[in-house]
């Protein structure tokens, strides 16, 4: 049976990836100045600070340029070399994603408009007869599933991510095929398994793409630069001494990647940051006014109890003492300070333990 895709492929001088259809397929997009009946998609790539006050004129070039004029054409600063593309064959549905994880999106923003840096594209082609309402309804589908993608990657934001700042959709179908499908949310066949088809991608890839500092910034709300910065002064200041900052970092360095292979180090943190999600928006339930003890204190002793055991506590005390006296500052929700503060302390005792050959 011949399939609906007929070709991907990258074009390097245009750092373009194109998708050529069999057929002519309806489209419905969120993007502006888009075809309803195209037979190719573009995902072009364009630079970090795209500015284009003109896109009905740019999307014209780009599609003369590639010698494609019925095209869809997604925009992204993404390398779109690096796409995801996934085939569930019962019905046929061919699903392409370009993708880049920055800057993130989420409600309560202060700036609304920022330059585009990269996108989460996803374009998606079903060999069923769906109506202009069942498209609307998938591509509802399609953004769910991307958020909830965002969702578990924790994509650092005042309160849950839904994404990257210019995501876009397409859904389309062959022309030819009559309107006979009439729904296609997450509980149809279709929208089902397009949506688990999009969240496990976007999942997997986006772990496969985060870096050490990436969940550091996302769960901590701090670079690991600034996170080595603050182990070498906090290691002066609490041990009275006077080491050279380099030698701190190197050291510190190590122990880091160290304390980050073990995944339940991991596991404190991503607790952490979901409970100052919930606490930013107020969705941690009340029962009552009694509160016996600040708990969040707990996360910090328990991580690094966990990590290097109880002599860690007079530690916490007096990274305590010496945030106060404004010789380090950590500017991080609640829980989250929590959990540097048990990394910090951790990484000190590891830290004193190697430099005075413990």
């Amino acid at each position: 049976m011949p399939s609906l895709l007929e070709e991907i492929s990258y074009m390097k001088e245009n750092k373009a990836l194109i998708v050529k259809l069999a057929v002519d397929h309806f489209f419905l997009s969120t993007m502006p100045y888009q075809p309803t009946s195209a037979r190719t998609i573009i995902f072009k790539q364009v630079p970090k600070d795209f500015q284009e006050i003109n896109l009905r004129e740019f999307y014209g070039r780009i599609r003369s340029e590639l010698d494609a004029a019925n095209s869809i054409v997604f925009l992204t600063a993404a390398n779109v070399e690096n796409y995801i593309y996934s085939k569930i064959d019962e019905p046929e549905i061919h699903i392409l994603i370009t993708m880049g994880l920055r800057p993130p999106t989420c409600p309560g923003v202060k700036e609304l408009f920022r330059p585009l840096s990269s996108t989460i594209n996803i374009a998606v082609i079903v060999d069923r007869g769906l109506t202009k309402s069942a498209i609307i309804d998938l591509i509802r589908v399609v953004a769910e599933a991307k958020t909830l993608a965002a969702v578990e990657l924790l994509l650092r934001c005042d309160y849950r991510s839904s994404g990257t700042v210019t995501d876009a959709i397409a859904v389309g179908r062959p022309l030819s095929l009559d309107e006979s499908v009439l729904f296609a949310g997450m509980s149809t066949d279709i929208g089902n398994k397009v949506a688990y088809s999009i969240y496990s991608s976007i999942v997997k890839e986006g772990l496969r793409r985060l870096s050490l500092d990436d969940f550091i910034i996302n769960t901590l709300g701090i670079q690991l630069e600034e996170l080595l910065k603050i182990i070498a002064k906090s290691y002066n200041a609490i041990f009275n001494l006077n080491i050279d900052e380099k030698i701190l970092i190197e050291n510190a360095t190590r122990i880091i990647n160290y304390l980050f292979k073990d995944r339940n180090i991991i596991n404190f943190l991503i607790t952490a940051r979901e409970l100052d999600l919930r606490t930013a928006i107020g969705s941690i339930p009340t029962y009552g006014n009694v509160r016996t003890s600040p708990a969040e204190e707990y996360l910090s002793i328990g991580l690094a109890a966990y990590s290097v055991g109880l002599k860690s506590i007079p530690i916490i005390s007096q990274l305590r003492k010496i945030e106060e006296l404004g010789i380090i500052r950590i500017n991080s929700p609640q829980f989250e300070k929590e959990a540097a503060l048990g990394i910090i302390g951790s990484a000190l005792l590891l830290l004193h333990e190697a430099l005075s050959g413990k």
